[in-house]
């Protein structure tokens, strides 16, 4: 298992084209826009793609570029997982995968070999299963669950609501929300948590930045709120998150959309 960081310049565009090899890349750094002949979306911070060989796309960084970390597993490894090196791409941004993206580019930066296998494969599942439940949604299906997922990960802060996403979209929240859930793989309610956490994990490496304040920026009404569920999500309290970081890297390992290390 080889993994390496990219650097892209600002403003580059890729046409169309295929990986050599099979990767799981986790975004570090900076915004980017992917499209693929079947659909798109923005990539941030701490986001997960799967790609294949044969998985045709095209990308186009934002002002500030990005870098992104690369994770190239073994075709035994693919094959064990049942994923096999067929046209596939699939992109990660559920309560899990968010979690185990921490831990592999913690795991990548300490050179730690084993931590980032077992990260690497944690992540491979995620995608076996998020492939296995893709061919039950429709296109329309897509849309939705993309314009509430859009609109969250922009906004995180704000109090979205199912019901005014399915009065939106013009069907019942009941079917919105399955809907929601069966492309994300957790509720609208847990998604919105979930940006508010990664949208701290940004903020908190800004040492000026008290915690409480952290907490009111991101959308929780105080500290305590805010460190229990990131505990939940994250597995370990915010500062000591922001502690392991500063004593293993001393610089930040993901910057806001426009570039500004924060």
């Amino acid at each position: 298992m080889h993994w390496f960081e990219t650097t892209y310049q600002a403003r580059l565009r890729q046409d169309m084209h295929y990986d050599p090899r099979a990767r799981i890349s986790v975004v570090l750094s900076g915004v980017f826009f992917e499209e693929t002949p079947y659909c798109s979306g923005r990539r941030q911070p701490l986001d997960t793609l799967f790609k294949s060989t044969r998985a045709r796309h095209s990308t186009e960084f934002g002002e500030s570029g990005a870098r992104v970390l690369a994770v190239e597993p073994s075709e035994d490894t693919l094959d064990e997982l049942d994923i096999g090196t067929e046209k596939r791409l699939v992109s990660l941004a559920c309560t899990e995968s968010v979690s185990l993206a921490a831990l592999l580019i913690l795991a990548a930066r300490a050179n730690d070999r084993k931590a980032v296998e077992t990260a690497c494969i944690e992540l491979l599942s995620l995608v076996r299963n998020a492939l296995r439940e893709r061919h039950k949604e429709s296109r329309a299906l897509r849309r939705l669950t993309e314009e509430a997922r859009t609109a969250i990960l922009d906004h995180p802060e704000q109090a979205h609501s199912l019901s005014g996403f399915a009065r939106r979209a013009g069907v019942h929240p009941v079917y919105f929300a399955r809907a929601f859930r069966s492309a994300t793989r957790c509720s609208i309610s847990l998604f919105m948590q979930l940006q508010r956490i990664r949208k701290s994990m940004v903020l908190m490496q800004n040492p000026a930045l008290a915690l409480g304040r952290i907490a009111s920026e991101v959308g929780y009404y105080d500290q305590s709120h805010f460190s229990r569920h990131f505990r939940r999500l994250v597995g370990c309290a915010p500062g000591a998150f922001r502690r392991k970081l500063a004593s293993q890297h001393g610089v930040s390992f993901v910057q806001d959309g426009n570039g500004r290390s924060v």
